[in-house]
């Protein structure tokens, strides 16, 4: 495995961008960067053997810095959404930065997806690490995270995410990069496999209720593999303020069994297949229905609603505000721990 680290820009005073590449002995290779601990390439060979990157994204930090999307980037403290950005640990209330109408959104406006991260060539990967202080974006404690990525010659890619913090705070980590197996196009074609059978209802700004729905027989229900576009432009309510799947599904073994399958995405123009495992209690399949960009990505085109799939695994919205929930509070001797493998796969092409 060679590992290359490059200077890509300057961020702030001076401090520098690196770009790193992950390459394995058959030419397949990942780029990460220090700027938001972001996932930029993923390039592997489809049904054919010709490599391709199927990752989303831009050719300089620039274009990230500007964007908008959360391009790959590190989602922290908390992915995805609190209620009226506040939450209460014990007798103490705490507000965050609203950058979502009344609520917050991955981690809020400098969210870890803006910061510069610290970088350590490691055996296979790189290690990123990021301290984040008492009252960062609202959030108590002061809590050193960090983010291992991970490459293997058999064309694996781990992230791990490690959190501990000095006081009770919550945390919560994914990456968000967009997926599209066929390299360019729509992922509405792709076909995709999910062995889980309950989702979060969720309120029109995408705000758990507390309940859990059934998928079975609704446009949800992915137990049996079919095309992502097949019934997503239903008339479902949980489908309507999303513009297209952008739902929380649970793993019915969440604490019991360590990693487990989550999902199976089919790129049928390539022939590739990507399977996700994870530790963690569950993950948002999020279709990019809002995804615009206003600088060309690494193709040369611009992206649009469609262009990528998002397979965020994570633990559920709003979980500070839902005793019931798995909780995420960490503490001193309380750490945060969750890994999430990708596996990439072809099937031969008849």
């Amino acid at each position: 495995m060679q590992i290359r680290k490059k200077i890509w820009g300057s961020f702030g005073e001076g401090r520098l961008i690196y770009l790193i590449e992950i390459c394995s002995r058959n030419g397949s290779f990942i780029r990460v960067t220090n700027l938001g601990a972001t996932l930029v390439s993923v390039v592997v060979p489809d049904a054919k053997g010709n490599q391709g990157d199927i990752v989303l994204g831009y050719n300089s930090p620039d274009a990230y810095l500007g964007d908008q999307n959360y391009m790959g980037s590190t989602i922290g403290r908390f992915a995805n959404r609190i209620k009226n950005a506040s939450f209460t640990i014990g007798d103490k209330h705490y507000s965050l930065e609203a950058n979502e109408g009344n609520n917050i959104n991955h981690g809020g406006i400098n969210g870890f997806h803006k910061k510069l991260w610290d970088t350590e060539i490691i055996d296979n990967g790189v290690l990123f690490s990021y301290l984040s202080k008492d009252g960062d974006s609202g959030f108590p404690g002061n809590v050193d995270v960090s983010v291992r990525y991970l490459f293997s010659e058999d064309m694996e890619m781990t992230i791990q995410y490690e959190g501990k913090s000095d006081r009770e705070t919550y945390l919560n980590l994914t990456n968000h990069a967009y997926f599209n197996l066929d390299e360019t196009g729509s992922i509405l074609l792709h076909s995709l496999y999910i062995p889980f059978t309950s989702i979060l209802e969720t309120d029109y700004t995408f705000i758990p209720t507390g309940r859990q729905l059934d998928v079975r027989n609704t446009p949800f229900d992915f137990t049996s593999p079919h095309i992502l576009g097949k019934q997503i432009f239903t008339s479902h309510e949980q489908l309507i303020p999303a513009r297209g799947y952008n739902q929380y599904y649970i793993s019915p073994n969440f604490g019991k069994n360590g990693m487990m399958l989550f999902c199976r995405l089919f790129g049928p123009l390539k022939g590739r297949v990507l399977e996700m495992f994870s530790d963690l209690p569950g993950f948002i399949l999020y279709t990019g229905n809002f995804l615009n960009s206003d600088k060309p990505g690494k193709s040369g085109n611009f992206y649009k609603p469609y262009d990528g799939i998002c397979l965020e695994a994570q633990y559920y919205p709003d979980t500070p505000n839902h005793e019931k929930f798995p909780s995420c509070l960490i503490a001193p001797e309380v750490p945060y721990r969750h890994s999430v493998i990708y596996r990439f796969l072809t099937v031969p092409k008849g």
